[in-house]
């Protein structure tokens, strides 16, 4: 290595290369001059059109701090639907971008300005979980890290942070500690996947509003799939179902859930997309913006008719009765998504 070269690292200031010299094989086009100046030129408007975006969240800051009510300075309904929006836009007009690449652009901008409203502090637990946590929140985000997810989920109700991601699903099977951790009080918020399709969720202390657009994940005891899949299809349009498998063996010991759920030899995890809050509370008979919920209501699964009835019993009924009585549908949570199809 030559003592006059300065790697990228090191915090020398790169120089431009010189122009190449006249009998180079690549000469200067003006055609790609031209280019270069629009390109620097459209970089400049841009610019200046960041700055805008930006002192305009300062001002929203400023309103929502001096209402009465505690401001909610990152609402995850309203950014699923300005990427969702954008995305169907860029897809519509056939733009250069891809769609995937207008979302990922513009949640950085997001998370760039809403670090000037409140900065976020995300739990994470391994190299996996920050990476959904950048990929979902952006970069403008603080990274706290716990040794495990029960901790992480511990710092958000203690508010030492605001949100934690925690993994959803890995190798096509459910992580047991949706069933396992004291998720009283908490509600999901979004979710990311990563380029090998592993799902991650973000788990807050607020529940989110209710946005049309969104995703729902429940647990189910192995018995009731296909009375839940029955009712989740009596409708028009049928919702985008998934079932991951959740197997109690695969608990830890320190992580089996209370007695109450011991009768999930097998049991899955669903996740339901393409159907609003209201529709599916009617096909399932429970509302997913209560928050994430553990306690088991009792109900009976399959009817004469083929559709599931749903019908909550004493919530201190004894489980002698479980290879005759299913579990319900226990809601974990409900959050927005982004969605390309959207129309405005």
């Amino acid at each position: 290595m030559s003592k006059d070269f300065e790697p990228p690292w090191s915090g020398a200031k790169r120089v431009l290369p010189p122009d190449p010299p006249p009998d180079s094989p690549y000469p200067k086009d003006e055609a790609l001059v031209s280019l270069r100046a629009t390109i620097d030129s459209i970089d400049e408007a841009i610019l200046a059109l960041l700055n805008r975006r930006a002192q305009a969240a300062i001002d929203v800051a400023g309103i929502k701090s001096s209402l009465p009510s505690p401001p909610r300075y990152y609402r995850p309904e309203r950014e699923a639907q300005l990427l969702s929006r954008l995305a169907a836009r860029q897809k519509r007009d056939g733009g250069a971008l891809p769609a995937s690449e207008t979302i990922r652009l513009f949640r950085e901008i997001a998370s760039s300005c809403r670090s000037l409203e409140q900065r976020l502090t995300i739990a994470w637990t391994d190299p996996s979980t920050m990476h959904a946590a950048l990929g979902h929140f952006g970069g403008a985000i603080d990274l706290c890290r716990f040794e495990s997810e029960e901790e992480a989920l511990a710092a958000v109700a203690a508010r030492q942070c605001d949100y934690a991601m925690i993994a959803f699903v890995h190798d096509g099977c459910a992580n047991p500690l949706l069933i396992a951790a004291p998720f009283e009080g908490q509600a999901l918020v979004g979710e990311w996947r990563n380029e090998r399709g592993d799902g991650f969720l973000a788990v807050g202390a607020e529940r989110v509003p209710a946005s049309g657009n969104a995703c729902s994940v429940l647990s189910i005891a192995s018995q009731d799939k296909e009375a839940l899949e029955r009712a989740l299809l009596d409708g028009s349009p049928p919702p985008t179902v998934d079932f991951y498998p959740l197997r109690k063996t695969s608990l830890d010991e320190g992580k089996r859930p209370s007695a109450q759920a011991d009768g999930w030899a097998d049991g899955w995890i669903v996740r339901i997309a393409n159907i609003d809050e209201e529709a599916l509370e009617d096909r399932i008979g429970s509302s997913p913006l209560g928050g994430m919920r553990r306690s088991p209501a009792w109900i009976s699964v399959g009817s004469s008719t083929g559709s599931s009835a749903c019908q909550a019993d004493d919530a201190s009924h004894s489980g002698e009765n479980d290879g005759e009585r299913g579990q319900s549908p226990i809601l974990l949570g409900s959050f927005p998504i982004v969605d390309t199809t959207f129309a405005p």
